[in-house]
């Protein structure tokens, strides 16, 4: 990774409403790989102040004023150096980042284990189409490893 010109440890960009940094998230990391906050100002001052005390005043980022805006988020990771973007979040982060255009592949992990709730889909909240096709599909002892890409346009 350093060879490529990449830090020995990745950056965490944790997108947050609220404005809440994560107890576990706030405790200082050493050497190279921060966090960064990524919110709106929706979350207000205060919180927006307690979370620039914890990572620093440059490590959050307001994106948006209602409402997270997850473009102006990547155009703001992008312009820090952070083209490369592994998003990992619940099924309405996904919704959002497919509904903004940012989904360029899904990785999907599917275990054999029946499990119910109330949410249906893998994507729940903001209505998204994402075309995708696969990548690549893998299975080993009953799991399977997907990841799908967007199409050539």
């Amino acid at each position: 990774a350093v060879a490529e010109g990449r830090a020995d440890r990745a950056e965490i960009a944790v997108v947050s409403g609220s404005g809440r940094v994560p107890p576990l998230l706030a405790e200082p990391t050493g050497e190279g790989g921060g966090v960064l906050l990524v919110t709106c100002a929706a979350a207000g001052n205060e919180a927006l102040d307690r979370a620039r005390r914890t990572l620093g005043g440059d490590r959050v980022l307001v994106c948006g004023r209602e409402r997270v805006d997850l473009r102006a988020a990547v155009g703001a990771l992008v312009r820090r150096g952070l083209p490369r973007i592994l998003c990992e979040g619940g099924p309405r982060l996904l919704a959002d980042v497919a509904a903004a255009g940012l989904l360029d592949e899904m990785c999907l992990t599917v275990v054999p284990l029946m499990a119910g709730g109330v949410q249906q889909r893998v994507a729940v909240g903001t209505a998204a189409d994402a075309p995708l096709v696969p990548g690549v599909l893998i299975e080993s002892e009953g799991t399977l490893l997907q990841r799908w890409l967007r199409p050539p346009s």
